[in-house]
């Protein structure tokens, strides 16, 4: 009879101790990484550092202009692609969208390279 009263009860302790030190444990670790990782850094300390994009742009078209303002190389979009890991295809559309709104210029047919409008909204100064 008393066991059958304290059993349930120390179970239920028990499970809502364990559950106490997930919840302080998932706290401390969220709160460690948040305040250690680069976006951090970059999103609530230096939020200055993240370039303000047009409503027309994609995130890979970062990549693109970082990749070609990178060196004095005129890649392809087939180099590009092999280099941020994303189909040739989809490098080809989005850099004939940024030579479109003048952030990268065709230099012979398929080849790129950075101008320096793309590499003034690199550096945030647009």
């Amino acid at each position: 009879m008393i066991a059958e009263l304290f059993v349930p009860l120390t179970i239920h302790w028990a499970h809502g101790f364990g559950a106490l030190l997930i919840v302080v444990g998932f706290y401390r670790f969220a709160t460690a990484e948040s305040t250690t990782g680069r976006w951090f850094d970059l999103v609530v300390r230096d939020h200055g550092g993240i370039r303000p994009r047009e409503h027309w742009m994609h995130p890979l078209d970062d990549r693109i202009l970082e990749l070609c303002s990178a060196s004095d190389l005129v890649p392809t979009p087939a180099v590009i692609a092999y280099n941020i890991e994303y189909s040739r295809e989809e490098v080809n559309r989005r850099s004939s969208e940024l030579e479109r709104h003048s952030l990268v210029e065709r230099v012979d047919r398929g080849k790129y390279r950075i101008t320096r409008y793309g590499q003034q909204y690199l550096s945030g100064s647009l």
